[in-house]
């Protein structure tokens, strides 16, 4: 999809942007889907470069300003599960964190990947606002190493 703000393509996958004479997304190599047009949902990997917990949450902060201050209004954020598989400090911290945002008010609502399922009641209400999560790729995976942050 074509990112409007510059003449790169955002991958509809990954979220991240790359040159249109690549072809394919060289960070998870997918290709472009039908028409290429700008998307509203924003992906963030806030795993990248291993932070401590207070560095991930002080990317969680920014991520959501940007996205906020850019019209977007839904964010995939990558936080990853733990080495152990059972949730690391980094997960549990984000959990905790988008929980407060959301009583704030500083958020809409949240839902974590091994929650993001047609079955979900709060992932059924989100896809009738925003149908777009129908034909999101984590839809029905259980990936517990992401959420989806409605601003």
């Amino acid at each position: 999809m074509k990112n409007n703000n510059s003449n790169l393509f955002v991958c509809e996958r990954c979220g991240n942007p790359y040159p249109p004479e690549r072809g394919i997304c060289p960070y998870c190599s997918a290709a472009p889907k039908g028409n290429i047009r700008r998307s509203k949902i924003k992906t963030e990997n806030i795993k990248k470069n291993l932070p401590n917990v207070e560095e991930a949450r002080r990317l969680l902060d920014v991520k959501i300003a940007n996205a906020k201050s850019n019209g977007i209004k839904i964010v995939k954020i990558v936080h990853g599960y733990g080495s152990s598989g059972k949730g690391g400090k980094i997960k549990i911290a984000i959990i905790k964190t988008l929980n407060k945002k959301k009583s704030d008010g500083k958020i809409k609502e949240w839902i974590a990947g091994d929650d993001f399922s047609t079955l979900d009641v709060k992932t059924q209400q989100m896809i009738k606002i925003y149908p777009k999560l129908k034909s999101d790729s984590d839809l029905n995976k259980k990936n517990i190493g992401i959420s989806l942050v409605f601003l």
